[in-house]
């Protein structure tokens, strides 16, 4: 088998993050196995034999010693799916996009709906523009740092950057100014804040959540009163910690 070398040179939208994570992205086409091996036998960054949790930073190269075969399989050619935007704008800007996402569209495909979603309509809106092509990018595609279950309504933020996908990856896990605020209307009338702590287990196939003590993952959501009447509240939720609720 002939190996071929290829020198990728990182960008500030691969920086900052591990050679196995890039490779993974890279190579998406290749078992985890396989990416493993090339890192011991068939990778060098910047000339040296790289370690999986190498951090790579702008301007590093790294040089993969693989057959054209190996390539052309484990590296497919990234494309775009042109799908009709549904989301609204709410701001933008060089870095940010930050649209509305109507109910009943996912904001990450499955296994049922693997085009038309909010991450393909942002993508395919930034190719229109001229904003992103995937032929001129090593591995990085604008993606949302918060997401939103099919059927609530709401604000999802996308990094147009590699730089802004951390920052604000960042911003989301320290609290430091961004919180996540819901509206929901609940049966019953809630007259005081209440804090919420207890254990979610998720049932997958249903697609419904149980509140349980003990069991499950922590969750804490405190639940604001705004106005009630007729057996119902308007409520203002924040969720204190990151899981379906």
């Amino acid at each position: 088998m002939i190996s071929t070398m290829e020198t990728i040179v990182i960008s500030e939208n691969e920086q900052n993050q591990r050679l196995d994570k890039f490779l993974r992205k890279y190579l998406s086409a290749a078992p985890l196995s396989r990416i493993y091996t090339v890192i011991r036998k068939d990778c060098k960054v910047n000339g040296k034999r790289g370690k999986e949790g190498q951090i790579l930073s702008a301007g590093d190269s790294v040089t993969l010693y693989l057959s054209d075969d190996e390539l052309t399989r484990f590296h497919p050619e990234r494309k775009i799916e042109n799908v009709r935007p549904s989301f609204r704008i709410a701001y933008e800007d060089r870095e940010l996009l930050i649209v509305e996402k109507p109910p009943g569209l996912l904001t990450h495909g499955d296994r049922y709906e693997k085009k038309n979603h909010l991450a393909n309509q942002v993508i395919s809106y930034l190719a229109a523009k001229g904003e992103y092509q995937p032929a001129s990018e090593k591995t990085f595609t604008p993606a949302p740092v918060n997401r939103l279950d099919r059927n609530t309504s709401g604000l999802v933020i996308f990094g147009k950057t590699y730089p802004a996908i951390q920052a604000m990856n960042q911003a989301i896990r320290t609290r430091q100014g961004i919180r996540k605020f819901y509206l929901t209307i609940v049966k019953g009338e809630l007259k005081e804040t209440l804090h919420l702590t207890g254990g979610v287990v998720k049932d997958e196939v249903k697609n419904q959540v149980r509140i349980t003590e003990g069991d499950g993952k922590a969750a804490s959501t405190v639940a604001e009163p705004v106005a009630c009447g007729n057996g119902f509240t308007l409520v203002r939720v924040e969720l204190l910690t990151g899981r379906t609720h």
